[in-house]
């Protein structure tokens, strides 16, 4: 249940930062923490950039080419 709804949370909002997924979902960081590694794990999910960003391993293509751009280096 709580895998899902952080995995849905990602689905609905590509490029979702760590901290915004735990205020979402009102997880500690650790449940959060084990539940992004599984989903990486289990590649449900892909992480980009510096800042880590999460992404549906399905919506990922999309949008890689948007965080490489210049207004993204900020």
């Amino acid at each position: 249940m709580r895998r899902q709804n952080i995995l849905d949370v990602i689905t609905n909002d590509p490029g979702i930062g760590f901290n915004e997924i735990a205020r979402r979902t009102e997880l500690s960081n650790g449940v959060v923490s084990h539940h992004i590694s599984q989903l990486l794990k289990d590649s449900k999910i892909v992480r980009l950039g510096v800042r880590a960003k999460y992404f549906h391993h399905k919506r990922s293509e999309e949008h890689t080419s948007e965080l490489q751009s210049p207004d993204h280096l900020v």
